[in-house]
Formats: structure tokens, C-alpha cells, sequence
């Protein structure tokens, strides 16, 4: 384990009972929640028994089904109304859905290679839509036990589609697992092999590499701020990167990490235990929370967090940071 170079002082929130809100119970493999302008939340559930676009109101107390696709992951919404879904198994596709659960098929593919599996995707500073495809049918994948997945070879891949006329471009291939997407201040964009540590800034334009960086472990998470790139390993740490590719620094804080989300200024990360760690610009600790159950994914919203825990649990929690 690599040490943090200073002491860590936690601050305790307090009160927290009136900042924690449950949103919704029993969700199987909540993903990509998505805040509408009329403050509903619409995300999606990958497990297979389910595959749905679900909607939940900003209370929790209604939540109803918009489609069913057979395995959304990343989604993102337009200024129109619709969403944009990456659907990674029926079949690999990129989607767009109405809220009233209309469907349609945008692509399967790009110059006749097809999706293997629709992972993540942001819109870009730019307006168009980016995509990565972590390169492995999503079934095979999850065929692999865990400790063999780092031998497997896949062709991960980061395309580039303009929404008005769904043209779409590859900007990279051969990216072990690509995984998250972000933007830095140059509009160069940012993606995590997930599988093998490595990170790559690209070019828009033609995909043209700029830098690249590794860090120990997994990428489970990765975030563009304007002092620079933050990327967490699955061991617990923080690494950060200039928007040129120098490390400004590298702590730890926890055995492990399974997501990071930005708070304004503040890393927010998600630790062993169900706690979420809230984190300066420097990386220092500034405060932390205590959930009920362990967190298995994290995601911003305003003026706080969306956790999803183990048990199915989706909770909103509002921190003072």
C-alpha cells in the first residue's frame, strides 16, 4: 500500500438524519441516474431479471417502469427530452428513449464493426455524444471470475457521434476494458481502462493521444476538475494529474474504494464500510458519512450525492461541503 503523504483530520457531519433521503428499495443494479427538469430521477437497472428505464419521483414515493431494454448501462439526457442509453446486450446499441417509453435504435455499430458492450457516455464540450464500448460481449465478461478478468483480452473503444445525423466516428481501440469518460479544459478527453490502470487523454478531433498514465489497480473512478484529472484504484487511492499528465499528488484514504463523485470542489469517494469521504482540492479530508449498508455505486447530483447501496437501496444524500 502506498501511504498518504500527510495525517488526515476528519470532520464528522452531523445531523444527518435530516440530509439522507431513500429514494427507492429492492433496485437490482441501479446505474446512471439521471436528474429531469421537473425533479423526477430516471435511471437504469442492469440486472438481466429486469433491464429497465425506470423513473422515481423526487420523494420516492412513485416510481414506474419507462421501457425495457435488456441491459441499459450509461445514460444521459438532451436538451429535447429524450435520453440517450447505452444498451449493452439486446442487442449492443446505442438508444434514444421518450419518457413516455418510446424506443429507438440509433446504432449497433460503426462502419460495420459492431458494439460489444455500450458502456458509458457524456456529451461532449463540443455537442456531440461520446461513447465507450469496454470491447467484450457483456454476458462473456461476466463469465470470467474476477481474478482472471485482468488476462482477458478486450478491444475497448471510444467513439465519437453527432446526434443530429447519427454519424459516428472511432477515435480508439485497444483499450483494456474502456470505461469512463471526461472532459478537460483543452476539450481533450479523458478515459480509464478499467482493467489495467491506465488512463488516456485523446485528442477530439482524430483521437490523437496526448498523455497517458497508469495507477495501481483498477480505475473505479475518474473526474475532471479545473486544478485537475482525479482517478481512484479499487485499493483506496487518489491520484491526481495536471491536465498535462503530471501527478500533483497520490494519498490513501481506505482499504478500498468503489466510486468517486464530484461535490463542487470536493472529491467525494466511497469507502469500505459505507462511508463516503469528502476530500479538498489537495486531497485532504474534510468530512465524512456513515451509510447503513455498502455502497456500491455513486453519482453527483445538487448539493450532494446518489448512492446506491447493497440490498437494492437508492438514497440521496445532501452533504455540507
Amino acid at each position: 500500500r502506498v501511504k498518504s503523504r500527510r495525517p488526515f483530520i476528519t470532520i464528522v457531519l452531523h445531523n444527518l438524519g435530516d440530509l439522507i433521503m431513500i429514494l427507492a428499495n429492492d433496485l437490482k443494479n441501479p446505474e446512471a441516474p439521471v436528474l429531469l427538469p421537473d425533479g423526477t430521477w430516471a435511471l437504469t437497472e442492469m440486472h438481466l431479471d429486469r433491464g429497465w428505464i425506470i423513473r422515481i419521483s423526487g420523494d420516492g414515493s412513485n416510481r414506474h417502469v419507462i421501457a425495457k431494454t435488456g441491459r441499459p448501462n450509461g445514460m444521459t439526457l438532451v436538451r429535447t427530452g429524450e435520453l440517450w442509453v447505452a444498451e449493452s446486450l439486446n442487442p449492443p446499441s446505442l438508444l434514444t428513449v421518450t419518457l413516455d417509453g418510446s424506443v429507438e435504435t440509433i446504432l449497433t455499430g460503426c462502419d460495420g464493426e459492431p458494439f460489444l458492450f455500450p458502456n458509458d457516455l457524456r456529451f461532449g464540450p463540443d455537442g456531440a455524444l461520446y461513447m465507450t464500448d469496454s470491447g467484450i460481449p457483456v454476458l462473456e465478461w461476466h463469465d470470467v471470475p474476477e481474478e482472471e478478468r485482468a488476462s482477458v483480452h478486450t478491444d475497448g473503444r471510444l467513439y465519437r457521434i453527432d446526434i443530429a445525423d447519427a454519424s459516428i466516428r472511432k477515435l480508439d481501440s485497444g483499450i483494456p476494458f474502456a470505461n469512463g469518460i471526461a472532459f478537460g479544459p483543452d476539450d481533450d478527453i479523458y478515459v480509464s481502462a478499467t482493467q489495467d490502470g491506465w488512463i488516456y487523454a485523446v485528442k477530439p478531433q482524430d483521437g490523437a493521444e496526448v498523455w497517458h498514465a497508469n495507477i495501481v489497480g483498477e480505475v473505479v473512478g475518474l473526474i475532471a476538475f479545473p486544478f485537475g484529472l482525479v482517478a481512484a484504484s479499487e485499493f483506496g487511492e487518489l491520484y491526481t494529474f495536471s491536465h498535462r499528465g503530471e501527478l500533483r499528488w497520490h494519498v490513501q484514504v481506505g482499504e478500498w474504494i468503489r466510486a468517486i463523485a464530484p461535490v463542487g470542489e470536493h472529491i467525494v469517494a466511497a469507502v469500505e464500510k459505507g462511508a463516503l469521504l469528502a476530500c479538498d482540492a489537495d486531497g485532504r479530508c474534510v468530512g465524512s458519512v456513515a451509510l447503513e449498508a455498502e455502497i456500491r455505486g455513486l453519482w453527483p447530483c445538487r448539493g450532494g450525492v446518489v448512492c446506491s447501496l447493497a440490498g437494492g437501496r437508492l438514497s440521496r444524500v445532501g452533504l455540507g461541503v
